[in-house]
């Protein structure tokens, strides 16, 4: 830095995101300068804005002093700003990190919800910790609540109390945005369940030989639902005559199993159990059965059974 006698044309933003001191302590300030002089210069950049003393230009300005000013001559003056302002006794670290903050968004180092990577130097190990966290805060303080910001860097209002609302409003957001994303992967499953199931029944239309159903889902006159629940409604009656014959069919052949596996069971033992047979236990109907013509019927029906169990 050159020591020179530059005029102030205004002050860097960056500079403007640090309070200025409360009245009591200004004067205090300008007392001091005034008895033993500005022992620290005043900072401004080459095109004379001013990057460090604004209080300090304040208060040379009510003792009556004209204050020095130097150039800053590096190239980062988010840092350099942050750094002459890191001992501000009067200062709490929550109102330090949110000035911090707002220099390195003005700064451009903030970016989807995030400090970027390498950006910002807070250290390592147990003492970066807290800083860390308080600047984390600042930031989402800055991304769902930045009317905050001014009231925490005034004092006004605690880092953490500003945080507090600040983060209710983004896990809100977050809340949101799962929500979202869940619907889309929901609408999606459905529509691919939807469209499988469509494929299903256009193959079975197909199958069916319905060209009539095939072309109103075609035609776009029927989706594919509607057209299979009128095409089962149509065949209705003649599936439910064929279910009949299928039961009755059932029914036959459940009879005929039940009469083998009787007539198997007494295979042998014949004689022994027709020796209780007494007509009159029957009635005349089931009595009727047991005539020489009826059991060569049955002869002939269990030749005819075989022939068809063998042909299986």
């Amino acid at each position: 830095m050159n020591e020179i006698n530059e005029i102030i044309v205004g002050i860097h933003p960056y500079a403007e995101k640090f309070p200025m001191l409360q009245e009591v302590e200004l004067s205090e300030l300008a007392d001091s300068i005034r008895a033993n002089g500005l022992r620290n210069p005043i900072v401004v950049t080459l095109d004379g804005l001013l990057l460090d003393g604004r209080n300090r230009r304040e208060a040379c300005a009510r003792a009556g002093v004209t204050p020095t000013v130097v150039v800053y001559e590096g190239d980062d003056f988010a840092e350099y700003v942050i750094d002459c302002n890191s001992a501000r006794r009067n200062l709490t670290s929550g109102q330090r990190a949110m000035c911090d903050a707002l220099v390195y968004l003005e700064d451009g180092r903030r970016g989807d919800g995030r400090w970027r990577r390498g950006a910002i130097d807070i250290g390592t190990g147990s003492d970066s910790e807290g800083p860390r966290k308080l600047l984390s805060w600042a930031g989402i303080i800055l991304d769902y609540k930045p009317d905050l910001a001014i009231r925490v860097t005034s004092g006004e209002l605690s880092i953490k109390e500003a945080f507090t609302l600040a983060d209710a409003i983004r896990t809100s957001a977050e809340r949101d945005k799962i929500m979202a994303r869940e619907k889309v992967r929901r609408e999606k499953d459905e529509a691919a369940a939807e469209a499988e199931a469509n494929a299903k029944i256009v193959a079975d239309l197909t199958i069916a030989g319905e060209t009539k159903f095939l072309d109103l889902v075609n035609d776009g006159v029927m989706t594919p639902r509607v057209a299979w629940a009128a095409y089962r409604e149509e065949t209705r009656k003649q599936r439910e005559a064929e279910q009949a014959e299928r039961d009755a069919q059932a029914s036959y052949f459940n009879g005929i199993s039940r009469a083998i596996r009787v007539a198997a069971s007494s295979a042998g033992h014949m004689h022994e159990r027709m020796q209780p047979y007494d007509p009159a236990d029957l009635d005349e109907r089931h009595n009727s059965a047991f005539t020489e013509e009826k059991i060569d019927a049955l002869l002939q029906f269990a030749h005819e059974m075989k022939a068809w169990v063998t042909s299986k």
